[in-house]
């Protein structure tokens, strides 16, 4: 899924990205969703993997991002 929600206005973005959640979560299927919405890559998804140049910077597993907030997303960002 690449940048799903876009070109979308924020219900519309909500509503679609609630349900590519549902989708993947009842078909217990994999994917992987390219979004900048750090709020969405928080809310969703069981993995964080920020890219920069084609090279992995981080790779956040669940139990990590349940931790993390858009402050320090952003900050990741600050250079």
């Amino acid at each position: 899924l690449d940048e799903p929600t876009a070109a979308l206005d924020p219900l519309t973005s909500d509503f679609v990205m609630f349900l590519i959640d549902k989708i993947i979560r009842d078909l217990s299927l994999t994917a992987i969703c390219v979004t900048h919405d750090l709020t969405y890559a928080l809310k969703f998804g069981s993995r964080l993997i920020q890219m920069k140049n084609g090279k992995v910077l981080k790779d956040i597993q669940s139990n990590q991002k349940k931790e993390l907030t858009n402050k320090e997303i952003y900050s990741w960002f600050e250079k």
